[in-house]
């Protein structure tokens, strides 16, 4: 799909065929129709969500902020020849790179915070816990 923010693609070929369902686009609109006329299809709602994130992340951004709480946790940007990279210090001697990938976007805030935007949902959820896996929350405060 395309739209102002970009183009996304979703591989969920198998999934139609094993559901039995297709697709009929006309005149900028998409239909999903089933062949067994069966709306109770447990598929179609993990196909129609697929697709509706699909379209509110090519005109709008998913959009997800992290906080990082304690003494001495900074996060910022770099550009390395490998490409964009995030720095974090948390609770380590050294400083963490991790490479961000090319469908999110990382916008530093401040020092402790982080806007983690894109595209699609799942890459920007998957960002954002493999992040956090880092530093994870204290059990008793929870931040």
């Amino acid at each position: 799909m395309k739209g102002p923010r970009g183009t996304i693609a979703w591989s969920c070929l198998n999934l139609i065929r094993s559901k039995g369902c297709y697709f009929v686009v006309k005149h900028n609109s998409i239909t999903l129709c089933n062949k067994e006329n069966n709306a109770s299809n447990r598929g179609w709602l993990t196909i129609h969500n697929g697709l509706k994130n699909m379209v509110y992340g090519i005109h709008y951004f998913y959009s997800k902020p992290l906080l990082f709480v304690g003494i001495g946790f900074r996060i910022w940007t770099k550009l390395t020849s490998s490409g964009p990279v995030l720095v974090a210090k948390v609770r380590f001697s050294k400083d963490l790179y991790i490479p961000i990938p090319e469908d999110v976007f990382v916008i530093p805030l401040n020092p402790n915070l982080l806007l983690v935007r894109g595209l699609s949902k799942e890459t920007v959820n998957q960002f954002c816990s493999f992040v956090r896996s880092f530093k994870k929350p204290d059990k008793y405060k929870g931040k």
